[in-house]
């Protein structure tokens, strides 16, 4: 199994952030709440990237350094910042330019911990990001039914395993969110794993713990 993370840390430095993050399979651009940043307000606000997401230039440098292939991003979605799916397209159009010009493309996921899909605008994210040839996935620590989300038009599906009980058969990539400290074996058949929600609440030390136990389960 392969190791990757949903986006939030604790961490007080953009740099201790970064080499965590790239530490796993699929890294990911580091959400720092620490240093005030927030999903909602960072999707919502006009600043530039740079401004929002005080780790993207060094998350890239060490990506082409690496010369790593996959990695991802992560943004709020439609419903949990309680709009249409024009702003969240407005920004991942923002990061396709940003990256464009590293010759990059990344994995995005849209992270809906309030998910309802009592609207389609979180599809129709979706379908843009597939009419734009980018990879896609959904993160969500909601408890849903799997067959409201098999028709959702994104490749990955990231969800808290103590919620959602896994299909036996999906057209999605399954990314298991499990307990941070989680220590016993446990009975999963997919190819990916993570912790089940961002873990920002936590402290550095914490996060080590949590990523040596996802390690020792790959």
């Amino acid at each position: 199994m392969k190791i990757t993370g949903i986006g939030s840390l604790p961490h007080d430095s953009v740099i201790k952030a970064v080499a965590y993050s790239l530490r796993h399979d699929l890294p990911f651009l580091p959400q720092l709440t620490g240093l005030g940043e927030r999903m909602i307000s960072q999707v919502m606000n006009k600043n530039e990237l740079s401004k929002k997401y005080q780790a993207l230039q060094l998350f890239t440098e060490k990506i082409l350094e690496k010369n790593i292939s996959q990695f991802k991003i992560q943004l709020a979605g439609p419903e949990t910042c309680g709009t249409s799916e024009v702003l969240i397209i407005e920004q991942i159009n923002s990061f396709l330019e940003f990256f464009d010009q590293y010759k990059l493309k990344p994995i995005i996921f849209i992270d809906e911990p309030i998910l309802t899909l009592k609207s389609d605008h979180l599809n129709k994210v979706f379908i843009e990001l597939k009419n734009l040839g980018v990879n896609s996935g959904l993160h969500s620590c909601a408890q849903f039914e799997w067959e409201k989300i098999e028709c959702l038009e994104t490749t990955y599906i990231s969800f808290d395993l103590n919620l959602i009980k896994q299909p036996e058969i999906t057209s999605k990539i399954k990314i298991a969110g499990f307990q941070p400290f989680i220590t016993k074996e446990f009975n999963y058949s997919g190819e990916w794993i993570s912790s089940n929600c961002g873990l920002a609440s936590y402290t550095e030390k914490d996060c080590e713990i949590i990523l040596r136990n996802l390690e020792n389960h790959k």
